[in-house]
């Protein structure tokens, strides 16, 4: 005899009851889950762009602060020491901060270099840009990309304008220094997102790579428009700063960027990752659930509790480690800003040091000037006493041969 199992409507209404709330609560679980990763990768993602735009900014500004307090010496008194102490004394994270520091005189004469190579004291230091510019705005000039003619390096300059003690605000000279990139490069290279598919990059004002991780791209000059040509129409459609925004790449791979202006060059850091990589552990999650819709109806109600409270956890653990992620940025920053500080303070009890020494030279040859003019006069005045006791001398012996001459 067979039997046929026929479901009454209470038992469809049941599994149904069961299975709606797990079904509705499974979707909005996917769909959030998503949200959240978004969300929360697009904040990681500004918060440690902002970390390295901060990093690259204090590298800039801590140059163009060493340079600035190089020139408040008067022109004068800025002799090869000076530039020797700056250049052998400043570096970041073991790397050399300057390819060379040039004195270069109103009329773009070269006055000082260090070091001294051969292929930076032949060039033409009148038709650099930052000369023109300098010498008309009197402010801080900082150039695009350029390779060094010694190392063919990446380098950047930096100008500020000098003046003289005794003539006012009129610049009489410009201090220029060749800036290494290597230090960029560096922060690039040790730059990381969540996903492994992450870069971050610099971009000029014109598009030039200024640093990204496949140094390669740097030593052959190349532009963002000619290396990924479909971000940069999504850079130039992006209206608002320091928002991210989703590009398709021509392979149709899915990108979520990030960029931000960095002061004081406006240069533009560019971040970017695979939006499959960032939502990877929520669309696991979603196959996990239909996978356990479809498999566990009788305890429909049990995983989506256990399913809600892991959504829920994932979410806390996620604002644990971005929180955690912040303090300890900030306090990297907090620490970088304190170097930052102490290095530009030694360096300004460095100038105050070397002007104190060239007061004290000045003094003591000025002492040993009156000195020789002393002796000057008491040599001069004991000749004149002896010239005219010869003279005496002389009378007299003429006047003794006389006497004797009447006496006979």
């Amino acid at each position: 005899m067979k039997i046929f199992f026929r479901p009454t409507k209470e038992m469809v209404f049941i599994i149904a009851i069961a299975i709606l709330p797990v079904s509705v609560f499974g979707f909005i679980a996917v769909n959030r889950s998503v949200e959240v990763a978004q969300i929360v990768a697009e904040e990681e993602d500004k918060i440690i762009a902002d970390h390295f735009a901060d990093e690259v900014s204090l590298y800039l500004k801590r140059s163009q602060d060493i340079i600035k307090s190089l020139s408040a010496i008067s022109f004068e008194n800025i002799n090869e020491n000076s530039l020797k102490a700056v250049y052998e004394n400043n570096d970041f994270r073991n790397i050399p901060i300057f390819e060379s520091l040039a004195l270069v005189d109103e009329e773009g004469r070269l006055i000082l270099i260090y070091p001294t190579k051969k292929e930076l004291i032949s060039l033409d230091y009148s038709r650099r840009p930052f000369f023109d510019f300098v010498k008309r705005e009197n402010k801080t000039f900082f150039s695009g990309v350029g390779f060094s003619p010694v190392t063919e390096q990446p380098v950047i300059e930096i100008a500020v304008p000098v003046f003289s003690e005794n003539q006012g605000t009129s610049s009489v000279g410009v201090l220029t220094g060749s800036i290494r990139l290597q230090g960029l490069s560096f922060l690039v290279s040790a730059f990381s997102l969540p996903s492994s598919t992450g870069q971050a990059f610099l971009l000029g004002q014109f598009g030039e790579i200024i640093a990204h991780p496949d140094y390669r791209l740097i030593r052959e000059q190349e532009n963002i428009a000619n290396v990924y040509p479909e971000l940069t129409i999504a850079l130039q459609e992006a209206t608002e700063a320091e928002e991210t925004f989703r590009y398709s790449s021509s392979d149709g791979i899915e990108y979520l960027v990030g960029f931000q202006t960095v002061s004081p060059t406006n240069w533009i850091l560019v971040t970017r990752q695979e939006i499959s990589e960032v939502l990877a552990v929520p669309r696991q999650l979603g196959r996990f659930l239909s996978i356990s819709l479809v498999a566990t109806f009788a305890i429909a109600g049990v995983l989506s509790f256990r399913i809600a409270s892991f959504i829920k956890q994932l979410e806390e653990e996620r604002d644990r480690e971005r929180e955690k992620r912040v303090k300890e940025l900030e306090e990297i920053r907090d620490t970088l800003e304190i170097r930052v500080k102490a290095r530009s303070k030694e360096l300004e009890d460095l100038v105050a040091n070397l002007d104190a020494e060239v007061k004290i030279r000045t003094k003591e040859l000025q002492d040993r000037m009156k000195d020789l003019e002393k002796f000057r006069k008491f040599a001069v005045g004991r000749e004149l006493k002896m010239i005219e006791l010869k003279k005496k001398m002389k009378g007299l012996e003429n006047k003794t041969k006389k006497s004797k001459i009447d006496q006979q």
